[in-house]
């Protein structure tokens, strides 16, 4: 018996050539190729994909800045200012508010971010925003309410809804 004979004859299971019968296992390779191509596809961040996930709570709508004041040092911006709730619900709410700073040509070239507490209907509230900026090339800001919410639990008042 030959060398090459007696190496075909007891190969090791692992080298063993896999026969595919009728075909099963090659569909279930191309299912799972094709779930795990959906899986990534969808976790990926596609243009349009944040807008839809990101929906804009419609209380924001609520919320008004009143005023807004800069201040800058070096590459520090703070931002001092008063937003108005319009709404008429009972709830005090957090408003998380964002500044963002331009330059002459429209572009970008800060942010600032902070809360305005305890905000309750009809009131105002005061809020400071702490970021950075290019203070060579400011020109111009925009104050926005990006976020409500109320952290704290307190006595007598009530819990303000989840919207969906």
């Amino acid at each position: 018996m030959s060398l090459f004979k007696f190496v075909q004859q007891y190969r090791p299971y692992f080298h063993r050539q896999l026969h595919l019968q009728s075909g099963i296992a090659a569909r279930l390779v191309a299912c799972s190729v094709i779930l795990i191509l959906i899986l990534v596809i969808s976790s990926c961040n596609f243009p349009g994909t944040q807008q839809q996930a990101q929906q804009l709570d419609s209380r924001l709508k609520l919320f008004h800045v009143l005023s807004e004041r800069i201040i800058i040092l070096d590459t520090q911006a703070e931002v001092d200012g008063t937003v108005q709730n319009t709404g008429h619900d009972r709830f005090p709410y957090d408003v998380t508010l964002t500044a963002t700073f331009y330059n002459a040509a429209g572009n970008v070239i800060g942010q600032a971010q902070g809360v305005a507490e305890d905000v309750l209907p009809g009131m105002m509230g005061s809020f400071v925003l702490m970021g950075q900026v290019d203070s060579s090339q400011y020109s111009r800001m925009v104050v926005t309410p990006i976020s409500l919410r109320e952290r704290r639990i307190e006595k007598n008042t009530p819990t303000p809804p989840v919207v969906p």
